[in-house]
């Protein structure tokens, strides 16, 4: 089960997504959700952050090395269909 703060973190980035994803407003396209973090609060900022790592079994890359690099190279990390999926899940199961 997900933290309420991390619940409605996941959802404002994914309603972000779902209206086309404007740079800086308020994600960047270049970071993942862990980075993303920040930029929906700063004061949440560890909290959101350490709890996506134990959702991630400590993994830095949990949707792929090499999907992460070229995705943050082309700013498409809201594009990545795993990563998509997996938030929708993550919202779908704390219903």
């Amino acid at each position: 089960m997900i933290s309420d703060k991390l619940k409605a973190y996941l959802q404002d980035w994914l309603d972000w997504v779902e209206r086309g994803a404007p740079d800086w407003k308020p994600y960047y396209r270049v970071s993942g959700l862990r980075n993303n973090t920040v930029f929906y609060d700063v004061s949440l900022h560890d909290q959101l952050h350490s709890e996506l790592m134990q959702m991630f079994n400590g993994k830095p890359y949990p949707f792929g090395f090499k999907e992460y690099y070229e995705r943050s190279n082309n700013a498409t990390q809201h594009l990545d269909p795993n990563r998509i999926a997996w938030v929708r899940e993550q919202l779908a199961m704390d219903e």
